[in-house]
């Protein structure tokens, strides 16, 4: 059964490109950089396309490197001996009629020689001999690690005494998984016994593979007898010739920079708000938006007007003289601006800012680090446009609002009813106080029931007002308790979808960001 192959190196470039744009600020500084560095890497190389396979062959000084170099050139390009510890330019030799100079240009690498005598299957190879990875020269390693960077595949020179050294394997290490861009060549076997080469070749087998190079290509060779040249030639020719180590390179770079920030989002799904942390966000809120002082306001303001419009006529215009409680907060018909509230109104109060964290922490309780911060930080982010918002479903939601209910007209009637029998009561009880002051005939009295009609009207009227007074205050109560506990529903209702949309949604986007990153990059590290 074939196995299926994984998505093509743009596709998983593309993928990185995308985990890069929403990792920015989000995934480690480092990674991110590595990541970034890769991805143009592999935009600069593909510009050159794959008809050139740039090799590269890399080792210790004194590892005959420079020897199988010219071995493979078949002829002395790069110098030998006591000279080349002190080389610090890496030698290029080009095996193709196509003009690999723009290649090169890119890649620095200024000592250039062309190979007009090789071997078909290497038709496109560009073989560099770079500077000794452990010279005394640090601009040496430096170059050399530059320039190793850049190619496709790497062949790594070693012999029977250093095979094992230390240098040697902190750079393969580096080079994990990337098993069909590197080689080893065990160099000098001609002063090895059949037996002995063997035994080298095997425990440098281990070695490799302890660096996780579990199914590198290792060639023995000898630079000064040939031995083993022409089957390394061989190796190279085969890669050369599918034209594939340029994209087998970077798609494994890109894979290597996708796993590495992919283990900074680790397993873990993000959380959910409970029932306990959404309702005390929204209590929160419902204070720092100042409900209850509004509900209070709406409460004392249908009040107010119940008594304005129902009351007792003499006393109304009382009520007249001091300041609407709605009005003092900036609420009901003709105000405008933010609600005016007797204590701060700031969302970063210790209530909402508590809330707020927990909300936070609720959502991100088992995932690592930086997400519980980058949480409390998006949560965080909306304060000023939490308080508009906030002022503004309180102010859409009418809490000052409510129709006229019919029994203010029937009492308010009644009232002026009771107010005018005791005018009347007042008026006729002048007119007979005129008369005997004036000593004129006494008027005929008018009684009602045994009771002298003026006086009945004055005491009657008053009575009969301070009843009806007394269940206007009875139902302006029950009225006022409904009006604020309407308004405290609507402004509840308001401060939910605030919550929703300036708290609940953007957290929840901060958290989805997780599982895009992992889509992206699970792309980018597929083979």
């Amino acid at each position: 059964m074939a196995r299926r192959r994984g998505p093509d190196l743009p596709t998983r470039l593309d993928a990185l490109r995308s985990a890069i744009d929403l990792g920015t600020g989000r995934l480690g500084t480092a990674e991110m950089e590595t990541a970034i560095h890769v991805v143009n890497k592999a935009d600069a190389r593909l510009i050159h396309g794959t008809e050139h396979t740039v090799a590269a062959l890399a080792g210790a000084t004194g590892s005959g490197k420079s020897s199988l170099f010219n071995a493979l050139c078949g002829s002395q390009v790069s110098d030998t001996g006591v000279r080349r510890p002190t080389t610090g330019e890496a030698h290029a030799s080009i095996f193709s009629e196509i003009d690999a100079a723009p290649l090169l240009d890119w890649m620095e690498v200024k000592h250039r020689h062309l190979i007009t005598d090789y071997r078909e299957s290497l038709s496109g190879l560009v073989l560099i001999d770079l500077p000794d990875h452990d010279s005394v020269r640090l601009e040496n390693r430096l170059e050399m690690e530059r320039v190793a960077e850049l190619v496709d595949l790497l062949i790594w020179v070693t012999d029977p005494e250093k095979y094992a050294d230390a240098a040697l394997h902190y750079y393969l290490r580096k080079l994990a998984g990337h098993d069909d861009t590197t080689m080893v060549a065990l160099n000098k076997i001609d002063r090895l016994s059949p037996e002995q080469t063997e035994s080298a070749s095997a425990d440098l087998r281990r070695l490799l593979a302890d660096d996780g190079l579990t199914a590198v290509a290792i060639a023995n060779v000898s630079a000064t007898t040939g031995q083993g040249v022409d089957q390394l030639l061989d190796a190279l020719g085969e890669t050369v010739s599918t034209r594939k180590a340029a994209v087998s390179r970077l798609a494994a770079e890109t894979a290597d920079a996708a796993r590495v920030l992919r283990a900074q989002l680790g397993e873990a799904e993000p959380g959910r708000l409970g029932r306990k942390e959404s309702q005390r966000l929204v209590d929160a809120l419902a204070d720092a938006s100042g409900i209850p002082v509004v509900t209070a306001a709406v409460e004392a303001g249908y009040r107010r007007d119940a008594m304005s419009a129902a009351g007792w006529p003499f006393t109304r215009w009382v009520r007249r003289f001091g300041p609407h409680p709605l009005r003092r907060l900036h609420l009901g018909e003709g105000t405008t601006g933010r609600i005016s509230l007797p204590e701060s109104n700031s969302i970063t109060d210790a209530g909402v800012t508590s809330a707020l964290r927990d909300a936070a922490e609720a959502a991100t309780r088992e995932l690592d680090a930086p997400w519980p911060d980058l949480a409390r930080q998006r949560v965080a982010a909306n304060d000023a446009a939490l308080r508009d918002e906030l002022d503004q479903a309180v102010r859409q939601s009418d809490p000052g609002k409510w129709r006229r209910p019919i029994w203010w007209k029937v009492f308010g009637t009644l009232q002026l009813v009771a107010a005018a029998a005791v005018v009347a009561g007042l008026l006729w009880l002048a007119v007979l106080f005129g008369i005997a002051w004036f000593r004129l005939p006494d008027p005929p009295t008018l009684e009602f029931r045994g009771f002298e009609l003026p006086p009945l009207l004055v005491f009657g009227g008053l009575l009969v007002g301070l009843v009806l007074t007394v269940i206007v205050r009875i139902l302006a109560s029950i009225g006022s308790r409904r009006r604020a506990q309407s308004a405290r529903k609507r402004m509840l209702a308001g401060v939910e979808t605030v919550a929703e949309e300036q708290v609940m949604e953007p957290l929840a986007d901060e958290l989805s960001v997780i599982g895009s990153l992992r889509e992206h990059l699970d792309v980018a590290a597929s083979h």
